[in-house]
């Protein structure tokens, strides 16, 4: 598919899997790398300090799935929408939109940041968020298949060429993704559904998150069309 003359990848394709990686570790894996003097070299593949497969995993199904059938009702979400939203500080300290799929049409909506841009209007941007999560759960989207192909593509980059981001590649050692995939299998031939994916504690540590995740059809019809000509913090697409 092209998109503005520019060839756009899907989820279900090895360089639609490598861009949301890549961006993935460029926002939240680089800066926790510690380099020495000279850098670490690039045949030298590095394990990530602030990834482990569950948050692949999470990104991968927010990229396949967005948030289709995440909320189980308006009940749930208005409670644990607003703890998460009043429970963080705001601070702009990232993007207010930062997409999560290839074609960029998935996005996560970054708390702090958005707190921090409508300070003193917090009641009104939390009724926007609202509306615009539940109006995202409901765009159908993705398919058990297409998440299983991009779990296989991860694996294949991973075994491959790996991650790169910034100056240094990134390789989670082969046997964690075989044993922690193979569990994930199993899971799924016992139960007949996916499981419930969490950010790592080590990724809830060292990035932080909060976030919701909203679809582009939504936000460009919602106050929140404000931040998509704002620069979202993703590194320069070459």
């Amino acid at each position: 598919m092209e998109q503005n003359g520019k060839k756009e990848f899907s989820i279900t394709e090895l360089e639609g899997v490598r861009k949301v990686m890549r961006r993935q570790f460029e926002l939240h894996e680089v800066r926790h790398l510690e380099i020495s003097e000279n850098g670490p070299p690039a045949s030298e593949p590095v394990a990530p300090e602030a990834h482990q497969m569950a948050d692949v995993c999470k990104c991968l199904h927010q990229a396949v799935f967005g948030y289709y059938e995440h909320i189980p009702s308006e009940a749930f979400l208005h409670e644990h929408l607003a703890n998460d939203y009043f429970g963080v500080v705001p601070v702009d300290d990232a993007g207010v939109l930062e997409p999560v799929s290839p074609d960029d049409r998935i996005f996560r909506v970054n708390l702090r940041p958005f707190r921090y841009a409508v300070k003193g209007h917090d009641r009104e941007g939390l009724f926007v968020l609202e509306k615009v999560v539940l109006q995202s759960s409901l765009i159908e989207k993705g398919s058990m298949e297409d998440f299983f192909e991009a779990l296989r593509l991860f694996k294949e980059l991973n075994s491959g060429d790996g991650i790169r981001a910034g100056e240094a590649t990134y390789r989670f050692p082969l046997r964690t993704v075989d044993n922690f995939l193979s569990e994930f299998y199993r899971f799924v031939e016992i139960c007949g559904a996916l499981p419930l994916f969490s950010h790592s504690k080590t990724y809830h540590v060292l990035n932080k998150p909060a976030y919701v995740v909203a679809d582009l059809t939504i936000i460009e019809r919602s106050p929140l069309a404000h931040f998509l000509g704002q620069r979202d913090g993703r590194p320069t697409e070459k």
